[in-house]
């Protein structure tokens, strides 16, 4: 009974692991896609790839926590800045005019970012 729960616990962390690397893969993808569709022109344009350029950068900071095996509060902190820069990108558009499918793209990318983060603070809490 014992190891069949310890299993089960095992293949759902597994899941959850794979999971999340999806997710990590898909906000990848969305944001570079932004990046390369967002033109510079306007100032809220570029205040827009700022946002998305230091959630790129955090991205990539996650990444190489998770290939160096660092500690959960190491990825659950770098999650969060991912997190935090897709929040402040989707703020941005609370003042500034942008196209709908750049706004849904934006509020999909933050979406991603919370299942991130939540991956990780919930596997450091457990």
């Amino acid at each position: 009974m014992l190891a069949r729960l310890v299993s089960s616990n095992v293949e759902m962390q597994m899941q959850d692991l794979e999971r999340t690397a999806k997710h990590i893969g898909d906000l990848d993808g969305l944001i570079r896609a932004l990046l390369a569709s967002v033109p510079s022109t306007r100032p809220g344009q570029r205040e827009l790839r700022a946002c998305l350029g230091a959630a790129d950068a955090a991205l990539q900071v996650l990444r190489m926590a998770i290939a160096m095996e660092r500690p959960l509060d190491e990825l659950a902190q770098a999650s969060k800045l991912v997190h935090d820069d897709l929040h402040r990108a989707q703020l941005h558009f609370a003042y500034a005019r942008h196209d709908r499918p750049t706004h849904q793209a934006v509020q999909l990318a933050y979406r991603l970012a919370q299942r991130i983060l939540a991956c990780f603070t919930a596997a450091k809490v457990t």
